[in-house]
């Protein structure tokens, strides 16, 4: 809506953005924090658990990392020639963030 009325209202268009930002709604960040409601109770119930897409994020925040080798020749044989393995789950954040996106991009 924004963008279509940025070309009528030409030099109206900046205090009307601006104005909505001090002022507005924000309706997607009132939804990112009933995401985040959501995700907590998931976190905190297992019983809670769905086999949906936010679930998987949810699992995708949490990695659990192989033990660790106790001796160089372990390593060498877990490494091989795939060299240095790095390891980076998400963030809340980013799990909050990218439920919202799908949400939006599916509505």
């Amino acid at each position: 809506m924004v963008a279509q009325c940025t070309t009528s209202f030409g030099n109206l268009a900046t205090p009307l953005l601006w104005l909505n930002w001090i002022f507005g709604a924000f309706p997607v960040r009132k939804f990112a924090e009933h995401a985040a409601k959501v995700i907590r109770l998931r976190k905190n119930n297992p019983e809670l658990r769905r086999n949906d897409i936010l679930q998987n994020l949810i699992d995708a925040e949490y990695e659990e990392l192989p033990s660790t080798p106790k001796t160089v020749s372990e390593q060498t044989k877990i490494m091989g020639a795939l060299g240095t393995h790095k390891i980076r789950t998400l963030r809340f954040e980013e799990v909050v963030m990218n439920t919202t996106l799908l949400f939006l991009a599916g509505f």
